[in-house]
């Protein structure tokens, strides 16, 4: 299909393969339902056209803390302390809010990896991207405002990894963005790459 939406409650993914154009909205709203899956994402290129392709996988270790494993960024984010160091350990794909507490000092190693998500990144603390390896990227294929935000007194340093976004990065006032050896590239919804409000 074209879309697909759900504007409103929740989707309980039993089984099968979803295909379409965009599934923002279902990203937003669709629940696993075993606790050892979850919604995995991909895409799909069809006669030229790429797809966006959900279906129910078991959970795997996407991010590590030293020798600790985590089924996600945000869990590895949630427990990190200070000045801990995330390395990814596979493609992430991510369907809710990503949120970076404040207080900490964090710094994420992508390892070449990517980053796929349909909602917003959220930085509250003093968080570092990085990519020790090649060819990381942080992409966004939702079609909505600020994919990145720093929030008013954090500070964000992105080094070395590739950004696709409408609304790419938004800086509130007092916050402190870093950008080091990225691209920030156009998609079909790029608008405005950064919004400087710090």
């Amino acid at each position: 299909g074209g879309v697909y939406g759900i504007s409103n409650g929740n989707v309980y993914f039993y089984d099968g393969i979803l295909k379409g154009g965009s599934l923002a909205y279902f990203d937003r709203n669709v629940k696993a339902i075993a606790d050892n899956t979850y919604v995995h994402g991909s895409t799909e290129t069809i006669d030229g056209k790429v797809y966006q392709v959900r279906y129910l996988a078991n959970k795997e270790v996407l991010a590590k803390i030293g020798n600790t494993e985590y089924y996600s960024l945000q869990a590895a984010a949630d427990a990190a302390n200070d000045g801990d160091e995330i390395d990814l350990v596979a493609d992430n794909y991510i369907f809710e809010q990503l949120n970076f507490p404040a207080n900490k000092t964090i710094s994420v190693d992508f390892n070449g990896f990517e980053v796929v998500t349909g909602n917003q990144v959220i930085n509250n603390g003093n968080v570092t991207l990085f990519d020790s390896s090649n060819g990381a990227k942080l992409l966004r294929y939702a079609e909505a405002n600020r994919f990145i935000t720093n929030e008013a007194n954090a500070s964000l340093t992105i080094d070395d990894i590739d950004i696709q976004s409408r609304f790419a990065i938004y800086n509130k006032a007092d916050g402190t963005v870093t950008l080091k050896d990225l691209a920030i590239g156009k998609n079909s919804y790029s608008e405005t790459a950064i919004e400087n409000y710090g």
